[in-house]
Formats: C-alpha cells, structure tokens, sequence
C-alpha cells in the first residue's frame, strides 16, 4: 500500500519535472536564436567552406573534420531555403544551424537521461538538473557555434548507455549499437577522437571490464573498418584526413612551463577579464568554464546579450562604515542600490560586467573542487566527472606541442579555451550533481534555482533595450512559423515591450544588416557530394534505438543491479 501511495504521489512532480526541462530547452534554443548571430560565431567563415562544397562551388572542403555535421546542417539550410525563399542567406543559416543544434542537444539530453534512469538516479532529479543544463554557459556555447564539438556531448551519453546495458544484460545489440556511435564520434575532429579513446578506455577498464576478453575482438574489428571506412569518404570529399590539421601562423608556437604555473592573484580581484590573464592557464581555465573570458560568445560587442545590459545594481560608497552592506530596492526603475564601505574595485564603471566574471570564477573553481572529492567517493560515476581534466590536459598538451603539432598563440592563448571540452564539463556537471542529490536533497530546490540564476545573470541578463534593439529582435522572431508562441519569452526575458509582429515580412536589408553579410550560396544537394556512409549509419543508429527503447521491454535493472 505504501508503495501504491508513493508511486501515485511522486508521479506528478515527474511530470512537472518534464515540463520544465522541455519549457527550459525551447525558451534556451530561443533565446539563442534571437540574440546571437550564427555567423559571428568562430570561424564560420572557414566552416562555411563545407556549404560551398555542398553546392558545388569548389572541388573539395580543404579540411579535416568530418562531413556528417556540417552536411546535417546543410540539409537544414536546404530545407529552410525550400520553405522561406525570400528570406537572405544570414536569415536561412540563423535559422537552420539553431534549429540544427537544437535537436542534437535534444538528442543529446536524453542519452543521459536514461543513463542517468538506468544507473538508478531518480527521475525527477535527472529532469530539474537537465533542465539547468539547458541554461549552462558551457552548453549555450555549444549551441551558438557551427562546429562539430556538439555531437561529442549528443553521442557520448548514447555511448555509455549502451554500454552500460550490455555490462547489465550481454545482449550484443547495445554494443553493436554503442560501435555505431563510437564511429561517428571518431570521424568527427581529431581533438574530439583523442579525448573520447582516453574517456572511454578509462571508462572501460574500470566499470565495462566484461567487454575486455578475446570473444568480443571482432567487434573491436568491426569498429575499425568502419572507422577507417568513414574516414576514407571524408578524404575523398575533404582533400585531407582526419589528423592532417593546419593552424594559422600565429599559432606557431609552443606554450612554456610557466604559462601553467602563473597566476597573477592580484588581478583575480581587480581585474577579472582577458587582457590581464592571457599568460595564465589556471586564470584562462577558471574564467572561460563558465563564462565567455574571450569575448565571442555573449560577451562580444556584436551580440544583443552583451547589448543595453540593464545596470539593475547600483555602489553608494560609504568610506569606513562599520554597519554591513544595506541594500534597498527601487520598485520604480526595478533597481538595488547597495550602500556600504565597497573598495576601489567598485569604481570601475564596468562593475556589474566584471561581478559576472567573478561569479563565473568562483562557480568554476567551486566545480573543479568538488568533482575531486564526489569522483572519489561515487566510483560508477568517477571517470564522468574527472572527464573535465581529460579535457583540460589535452588542451595542455597541445599547447605545449607534444603531439607533434604547435597549437599556441602567446598573444591571446585562446587554443586553451575549454570550448573544445565543453562536452566533458557538461556531463561533469550532469553527473556532480545527480550524486551530490542522491547523497542529500538539502536544499534542493534552492541550489539550483540559484545556479539557474547565476547562469542566466553569467550571459547578459538582465537588459533595458533600445526600441531600436527591440524592432530587431521582434522582427528576427516574426521569421519564425511559432512566432506568436515566442511573446512570452520575449516579454519577460528580453523585457520586449515592443508589439510582438508575426505575419508580415518585412524585407531583411531595410528592417535589420547583420555585421557580417555572406553571399547567398545556392543551396541545393548534387548527390556526389553526399556522405553517403555516414549518414548510412547515423540512420541505422536511429532506426535500431528506435526500436529498442520502446516501452514493451523489459527493464534492464532491478534494485540488485550493480549501479
């Protein structure tokens, strides 16, 4: 009977706990959409390569990542291009990458949410900590840029689920499945490759030791000549291989010892961005993990999330005040003033910008020293959430050239960026989290409400816009066919009073000039060009998941399972 009343009691907040991760990724995607250009994201100008080859403008790519990605989203173009033939290039590539990126997160997020389910952890949990995933700076930088880093964090979670179930029931068809996966994911960067074979060996070795005897060698076989077939199509259409990287001159260099030694703590409190870090490993680390330390994302000048930020706190300095700070709140102008005896720091007209640095450096450091202990105490759970330092000494290593290649510019050290693991910090979190609530739900609810507004308070909010700024992003949501869905969103996140526009089109290069302005490529598929094995398994992948995870099988775990 007790179990029939817990069953009947806990499964609405399941529910609601879905509610709000599917309201948090769709208001996330839109957010996005709205203010951030895709094509002043990183090196979109050398990615675009990719569409002019799908066209038929140039003979090969000229580079070295895989095609899969970047054939996904050209397809999305297409598609878009189909639908809305009036709408310019940037409007079409906006539109496509974001809703492209959306579903592979999506995709993405329920891999670790039925590992998550299978290992054990409860479902409401998994939902309320996917749902600030959503909102992680780590994850909207994910989704802000056209480059394949994304489908490490879409396929990883798949990979482990499969894994684990055939750990749990033998059954070859997860491991056949979790081969399939592994070799898109091998053919997609070389960074990405090196980092996934580490992650899982160690993943492998300590929790899937039963994959490890001479009966399974010829799935081993298996994923090799797919691998190597995979990478032999993308030769053919890229002109190079996977390993065959080319960096600019500038990053002809090799990072010295000191760089991941120095750390100049002074500067930590007074003057928290890039301009006095850019020779400090731990410094660039701390900041950039959950935060934009190198301005391209929305700390850069060209996006409406570092546009009009709303100045909603404001220093009344009282030298050598012996009471604590006092805080009083305007209901009018919706602002704080906070009166107390603040240091020099505070004089900086730049303060609000810079606390958002320091909250994302304190976050940061907080993070890395908890996944220490929490990773040594939770063994199942351990290589998931020491996977940020895999990350982080591969990026190490490659700056200083050990792999053979200099990859380090001295001037900005951006090649250290934690962009390029931003997957593993993701599931570091995911899984941080989920045994930091299975050990207590103290205060639950508190934590991470508060670190959804951390985040959200990270990227830019809240603002005080413009009508001018407000017309623009009215009218990149009136291109969107769920237009009138968007108004609440636009009304209490951007602060949009503007009337929200959704059936009429008003002609681009009146209403609204991107920065950066790309020649309409003519988006059509020339079937030579196609990546016809890598979307040959992509397919089978999603075919076969399909079918095994529908609700007429059995589960794969009891209350004895070894998770």
């Amino acid at each position: 009977m007790k179990n029939i009343l817990y069953k009947q009691i806990i499964k609405p907040y399941e529910i609601i706990a879905k509610i709000v991760f599917f309201i948090a990724i769709y208001s996330s995607s839109f957010i996005l959409y709205l203010a951030h250009d895709i094509t002043l994201s990183p090196d979109f100008e050398k990615y675009i390569n990719y569409f002019d080859f799908y066209a038929g403008n140039i003979d090969q790519t000229g580079l070295e990542q895989g095609n899969l990605y970047f054939f996904t989203v050209y397809l999305f173009s297409v598609a878009t291009k189909s639908i809305y033939e009036l709408y310019s290039f940037n409007e079409i590539i906006n539109i496509a990458v974001f809703l492209a990126n959306g579903l592979f997160f999506l995709y993405g997020c329920f891999g670790y949410i039925k590992l998550l389910t299978i290992r054990n952890f409860k479902l409401v949990n998994t939902y309320l900590i996917m749902s600030i995933v959503c909102f992680m700076p780590p994850t909207l930088e994910l989704r802000m840029t056209m480059k394949p880093e994304i489908l490490a964090f879409t396929f990883l979670g798949w990979v482990l689920y499969y894994l684990t179930k055939f750990s749990a029931d033998n059954k070859k068809h997860n491991l056949f499945l979790s081969i399939l996966i592994l070799v898109i994911l091998l053919n997609t960067k070389i960074s990405i490759s090196f980092m996934v074979v580490v992650f899982l060996a160690f993943e492998i070795v300590l929790n899937h030791k039963n994959l490890i005897k001479k009966s399974n060698i010829k799935y081993l076989l298996l994923l090799v000549l797919l691998a190597l077939s995979v990478m032999f199509e993308s030769n053919n259409l890229n002109g190079s291989y996977l390993h065959e990287t080319e960096h600019a001159e500038n990053y002809n260099n090799q990072a010295n010892l000191d760089f991941f030694k120095t750390i100049q703590t002074q500067d930590l409190i007074n003057n928290p961005n890039r301009y006095f870090h850019s020779e400090s490993f731990i410094a660039i680390t701390l900041f950039d993990t959950f935060s934009d330390f190198f301005l391209i994302y929305w700390n850069s000048e060209y996006t409406e999330l570092n546009t009009e930020r709303k100045q909603f706190f404001s220093i009344n300095k009282v030298p050598n005040s012996e009471i604590p700070v006092k805080i009083r709140f305007d209901k009018t102008e919706k602002t704080f003033t906070l009166t107390g005896d603040f240091d020099t720091r505070w004089d900086d007209p730049n303060y609000i910008d810079e606390t958002r640095m320091r909250f994302a450096f304190i976050i940061s450091g907080i993070f890395y020293l908890l996944l220490i202990p929490i990773g040594i105490i939770r063994k199942k759970s351990r290589v998931l959430m020491f996977s940020p330092f895999i990350g982080l000494v591969t990026v190490s290593v490659s700056a200083l050239g050990i792999f053979g290649t200099n990859n380090f510019d001295p001037l900005v050290a951006d090649s250290v960026k934690t962009y390029y693991y931003s997957f593993f910090i993701i599931i570091g979190f995911i899984f941080l989290f989920s045994e930091i609530l299975s050990i207590t739900e103290f205060g639950k609810k508190i934590i991470l409400l508060l670190l959804l507004l951390l985040f959200i308070f990270i990227v830019g909010f809240p603002f005080d816009y413009s009508q001018e700024t407000m017309e623009d992003l009215v009218y990149k949501n009136s291109l969107l066919p769920i237009c009138e869905l968007n108004t609440p969103i636009l009304k209490n996140f951007f602060n949009i009073t503007s009337e929200t526009i959704c059936n009429e089109k008003k002609l681009s290069d009146i209403r609204f000039i991107p920065i950066q302005q790309f020649n309409f490529i003519n988006l059509e598929v020339q079937a030579k060009r196609i990546p016809y094995l890598s979307l040959l398994i992509s397919l089978t992948i999603i075919i076969l998941n399909s079918k095994y995870i529908q609700s007429r099988y059995p589960k794969f775990y009891s209350k004895e399972s070894k998770y």
